[in-house]
């Protein structure tokens, strides 16, 4: 049975200039970005609105997986358990969409990536996090 506690923590070091320590168990998570930085509510939902046109139609309009895997929940969890938020982050903004691979822009990636992370329990905070790189 995995650990999600353990999961949530592994997802700890985010480096877009910044790093989402979750903590708790389950889905309860807290954000907080190195240098004051955080994901915002309004990162978040601009992911969400940036997913509904890019990523919805394979990995489901509510991040449950269809053609492409999960986003939320323990499938997704498992694949990203020994993984940073980074690697998420660069993953999206490389690779995604498969159709138009590297066209998303990285503000448009950090925002997927706030969006996944508010789904499996992270709570956003106050600044926005930078999506330099």
């Amino acid at each position: 049975m995995p650990n999600h506690r353990f999961e949530l923590r592994r997802l700890a070091a985010f480096a877009v200039t910044g790093a989402v320590v979750l903590s708790g168990g389950g889905a309860s998570a807290q954000g907080i970005l190195a240098a004051g930085a955080r994901l915002t509510p309004a990162q978040a939902d601009a992911g969400k609105a940036a997913y509904g046109g890019a990523c919805g139609s394979c990995h489901g309009d509510a991040l449950e997986g269809a053609v492409g895997p999960a986003l939320k929940g323990a499938a997704f969890m498992a694949k990203w358990n020994d993984k940073t938020p980074q690697a998420l982050f660069t993953v999206i903004k490389d690779t995604m969409p498969p159709t138009a691979a590297g066209s998303l822009t990285p503000q448009t990636s950090l925002a997927l990536v706030a969006y996944v992370l508010q789904a499996n329990g992270a709570v956003m905070g106050a600044g926005a996090a930078p999506a330099g790189q």
